[in-house]
């Protein structure tokens, strides 16, 4: 994993960090909402993993973007890299989070990243 530059925020303020809607699942949540206490919800993406973290980026996101990566219309990179605000988020294998910095999208590896033309195939699941 990458040496996180960033301004540390309260681990606090990402918790309960728990998936709202999943939109990639491969062995676990890749890509998903959260939401905070403020209602603003975030786009999550899962970046990569030690034996002890994974380590997600998170972007707010408004529901009419959120609309159209659901129906594949945006690709899912630009709804990452162009937000005004990214945070990194380290959770723990117990479900809690580590840590949180607040970043710029310049600090963050680029193959963390999805391919800047992936979209998503999203499938609601039907109980």
């Amino acid at each position: 994993m990458w040496t996180v530059v960033g301004q540390i925020q309260p681990p606090k303020s990402f918790e309960p960090f728990e998936p709202l809607d999943i939109l990639v699942w491969y062995d676990g949540p890749k890509t998903f909402t959260v939401g905070r206490e403020s209602g603003t919800v975030f786009l999550a993406h899962w970046c990569c993993s030690s034996a002890e973290l994974d380590r997600y980026l998170l972007v707010p996101i408004a529901d009419a973007e959120l609309d159209r990566l659901k129906a594949g219309t945006d690709p899912l990179r630009p709804a990452l890299t162009d937000s005004p605000r990214h945070y990194v988020l380290d959770l723990k294998a117990d479900q809690s989070v580590a840590a949180v910095w607040r970043v710029r999208i310049q600090d963050v590896p680029d193959d963390v990243l999805p391919h800047p033309d992936a979209r998503l195939n999203f499938q609601p699941h039907v109980s």
